[in-house]
């Protein structure tokens, strides 16, 4: 598949993180199938996602904003951590695999697919230590919680 050759995604057995140009082409090409399902970040300002040819998705409206609003925690700023959560554990049950989706795919996009992979694999070193992603850490703290919350046995 295409997608496996693209440089600027990181691809796991799980997860794909991306931005929203790369999405859009993926899609306009017929290569995102029926085994993925898409989580996708937007800023408050921006238009929802284009039509992406009828595939699972989950739109999130959160900016990726750099300080935390006073009284709020990385633990709690993330208030759609929950809906995300249930969203992955449904999807990820039925055998799906998941692309994570922000503007430029550096930091919500990749906190949620470093929760993923820590969930579920144990580890997310893959992206924790890659320079190329800035992790958005109440993003990452608030899907993890929400996923080891809802898969322990």
């Amino acid at each position: 598949m295409e997608l496996r050759k693209l440089k600027d995604s990181l691809i796991q057995e799980l997860v794909v993180v991306t931005g929203i140009l790369d999405l859009i082409r993926w899609d306009e090409n017929g290569e995102i199938t029926n085994q993925y399902v898409i989580i996708s970040f937007r800023d408050s300002c921006h238009s929802s996602l284009p039509n992406i040819h009828n595939h699972k998705f989950i739109e999130v409206r959160f900016d990726d904003e750099k300080y935390l609003p006073k009284g709020e925690t990385e633990e709690t700023f993330f208030k759609d951590a929950e809906q995300v959560a249930e969203f992955i554990k449904i999807q990820v049950d039925c055998g799906k695999k998941v692309i994570c989706q922000c503007s430029y795919g550096i930091s919500r996009s990749a906190g949620c697919a470093a929760a993923i992979l820590e969930n579920y694999l144990g580890s997310c070193d893959e992206i924790i230590k890659n320079p190329k992603y800035d992790i958005n850490r109440s993003v990452y703290k608030g899907v993890l919680r929400e996923l080891k919350e809802k898969t322990k046995l």
